[in-house]
């Protein structure tokens, strides 16, 4: 979060970064993430590349089964064909499990809070659309679609503004814990 590849001499990825200059885009999870698949994989190149893959694959799994649970709770008759469009999508596959892309992880982390929110365990939907938000910030678009479902939950204003001014104190509490935690501190 505070240095950028380019501070770093002679490091091998700066030939073919195309914003060398920047610090990491990703959020604070994720390295938490990164860190530990790098941990699993070891020093070289190679065993990283499949721990990578492997992670993204087993995450792309895990989209699947909670699309799966959501579709079965809310239309049964579509659970499997929901399933099988997400893992047997030749785009997904492609661009997620080949090339390892961490944006699985965060729809991992949306999928969950959709199947939370469909079960209605609204602050766990809120607690899991959190964690997408902490690995990509773009899924902070997200929010106004939950905060909408939450208020038609809530039934009158009143319930719903507690709810939510709860669930937005929550989220600073712990977007602001794990940002410290892995060293971010803004511009």
């Amino acid at each position: 979060f505070r240095v950028s590849v380019a501070a770093i001499p002679g490091h091998p990825l700066l030939p073919f970064l195309d914003y060398p200059n920047e610090t990491t885009h990703y959020g604070p999870l994720w390295i938490v993430m990164a860190v530990v698949l790098r941990l699993v994989a070891g020093p070289g190149l190679l065993p990283a590349l499949i721990v990578f893959k492997v992670a993204a694959v087993v995450f792309l799994a895990g989209v699947a089964w909670l699309v799966y649970l959501t579709a079965r709770a809310t239309r049964p008759e579509a659970a499997i064909p929901a399933a099988l469009l997400v893992a047997w999508n030749p785009l997904l596959i492609l661009e997620l499990a080949q090339n390892a892309h961490n944006d699985v992880a965060m729809m991992l982390f949306i999928a969950l809070a959709f199947y939370l929110q469909s079960s209605g365990k609204a602050r766990g939907a809120i607690a899991a659309l959190l964690a997408a938000c902490l690995v990509k910030y773009v899924a902070t678009v997200l929010i106004p679609l939950f905060l909408l479902v939450d208020l038609h939950d809530a039934g009158t204003w009143r319930r719903w503004i507690v709810s939510t001014a709860r669930d937005v104190a929550a989220v600073a509490a712990f977007g602001a814990a794990l940002t410290w935690l892995v060293g971010f501190e803004g511009s």
